[in-house]
């Protein structure tokens, strides 16, 4: 089985400019022996991925594939535009469904466009559709061929870990109360203006609000062993990413109630899924300084089959029965 992985280049991700979930999720079906070829696209803005349909057409006709497997909407609709007799399979993220936030957290009336446009394609042109929670999928109605396939989690990269060794490796003092917010401040659909109101709303001069954006993937394993609490406010998310990597080291979770979190946070103690309002996060945040503790997250996230090789089985039951169809 061939499989061609198309989406949006990043030039500061190493591995083929690949977001490091979907560089993990490459890996994990190659383990499984399926051949995954790569197709970046590297120009950015409308023209770059107007540009990028005729690129993809001559790349298949030299490299065939069974399936091209788009990530993100836009790379979908370039995909569908390209392909010939490949299947198509595109895995929605988020906002390509729901819609972009700019400042002031409203939603954009381009991003409202695209959002349109992405569930057209999916209702007229796809083989099949992923999203990466059953809030997601409930946007696609009308669309039957599509699956809830969330991102897997690394068991091997996020792990529990001592707390005292990775507060000194990160020079962060074991007196404190750290709740970490793992994501860019200025990224408006995060809203972290919502996370830092509420730590403020504690009162507590113990608690530090930790922003970490800007390490590498890896790196974030001892920011996660090395808090009390994650802390995750955005407006919307598919299944984020965040969240099962900090249940995967035992973490506390605090989150507003977005894409799939609830039910994945659902049935372990110590994490909490709030309203959006300053004062519930923040009960949500004292309620797990409180805890005082790691919770099960590592094995109920495994329970669930969120770990990095069962996402993989499940792409893989979908692929052949993708080409198993007229």
């Amino acid at each position: 089985m061939n499989v061609l992985f198309v989406y949006s280049y990043k030039p500061h991700y190493s591995t083929a400019g690949m977001s490091p979930f979907l560089a993990s999720q490459r890996e994990s079906l190659l383990a499984l022996g399926v051949i995954v070829d790569c197709f970046p696209i590297k120009k950015k803005g409308l023209p770059g991925y107007i540009q990028a349909i005729g690129s993809l057409r001559r790349y298949l006709k030299e490299h065939p594939a069974d399936i091209v497997h788009a990530h993100y909407g836009l790379c979908g609709i370039v995909a569908s535009l390209a392909a010939r007799r490949e299947k198509v399979v595109v895995s929605f993220m988020g906002d390509d469904l729901v819609g972009s936030v700019g400042t002031g957290g409203t939603y954009t009336r381009l991003g409202s466009w695209m959002a349109r446009l992405n569930r057209y394609f999916a209702r007229r042109r796809y083989d099949w559709s992923i999203t990466k929670s059953t809030r997601l999928r409930s946007l696609l109605d009308g669309v039957a061929r599509v699956s809830v396939i969330p991102n897997g989690v690394d068991p091997d990269v996020f792990m529990p870990g001592p707390m005292e060794d990775a507060r000194r490796r990160l020079g962060i003092e074991t007196s404190r109360k750290v709740v970490v917010f793992v994501s860019h401040p200025d990224r408006p659909e995060k809203n972290y203006e919502l996370a830092r109101k509420a730590v403020s709303a504690l009162k507590r001069d113990d608690v530090d609000l930790l922003p970490v954006f800007d390490v590498a993937h890896h790196e974030l394993t001892d920011h996660y062993n090395a808090a009390d609490a994650l802390v995750l406010t955005s407006f919307h998310e598919g299944s984020p990413n965040v969240v099962k990597e900090a249940m995967a080291c035992n973490l506390p979770v605090v989150s507003v109630d977005v894409g799939n979190v609830s039910e994945v946070v659902g049935e372990t103690d110590g994490c909490f899924v709030t309203a959006s309002e300053a004062r519930d996060v923040a009960a949500g945040i004292q309620a797990a300084l409180a805890f005082g503790g790691r919770t099960t997250g590592r094995r109920d996230i495994e329970r669930k089959g969120l770990f990095l090789d069962s996402i993989a089985r499940r792409l893989l039951t979908l692929y052949k029965q993708l080409l198993e169809l007229n």
